[in-house]
């Protein structure tokens, strides 16, 4: 098996096709020509009274190959944060680990397979992870979508 695989890996450094996944949602392609990727940064979002969504992406022929969701508050940033900044102690997951299995999922099955609820999203793969309003972040995205085309 692991030569099998260290022959894949070897046929793919010969072939010059490479491909990262990257950290907080974002998915790097480097065999992509840049001539076909968009991208928006740091799109703002709509302010709550949890915060301002902000949003950085980047397309690959429409489909969207890197995904960064953040919010701004007032001592920085959610992500920035981290485990700092605290939920309702009945939350499932800190606000940062429900946004990173979104981001995954968007990148995963794409912006237009996400369904919402009342704001929140009700597929079965996301229903018991991610249980935070996500109706503005879809917003923020679909605005980045906007303007990356």
């Amino acid at each position: 098996m692991k030569r099998c695989i260290g022959m894949i890996l070897f046929s793919l450094c010969l072939s010059g096709c490479s491909c990262t996944v990257g950290g907080s949602g974002t998915l790097e392609n480097s065999a992509v020509p840049e001539s076909s990727i968009k991208e928006a940064k740091d799109v703002v979002g709509e302010q709550t009274a949890f915060g301002t969504p902000i949003v950085s992406l980047k397309l690959n022929e429409g489909k969207i190959v890197e995904l960064n969701i953040d919010e701004i508050i007032e001592d920085g940033t959610k992500k920035e944060l981290k485990d700092e900044y605290v939920m309702s102690e009945s939350a499932v997951a800190p606000w940062w680990k429900q946004i990173e299995t979104l981001e995954k999922y968007i990148l995963d099955h794409g912006l237009e397979s996400l369904e919402l609820k009342d704001g929140k999203a009700v597929n079965e793969d996301l229903i018991s992870s991610v249980t935070i309003n996500i109706e503005n972040y879809v917003k923020t995205i679909n605005k980045a979508l906007n303007e990356a085309k």
